[in-house]
């Protein structure tokens, strides 16, 4: 469906080649070479719910 739009539309053709793509993330060099940890899932969600309700947004 993607393709077959993007035929037509000059934005949707641009995203046509990262489709078929396989994308592997990691921050295992980020951990290796910086000696960092990221937080746990429960700590930066409690984290960015404090944020947001010290900047008045919630």
């Amino acid at each position: 469906m993607i393709k077959l739009l993007a035929l037509f539309d000059k934005k949707i053709a641009l995203v046509v080649r990262s489709l078929d793509w396989d994308y592997t993330l990691s921050s295992e060099k980020a951990k290796r070479i910086l000696k960092w940890s990221p937080r746990s899932k429960e700590e930066a969600i409690l984290s960015m719910a404090k944020s947001l309700i010290e900047q008045g947004f919630v």
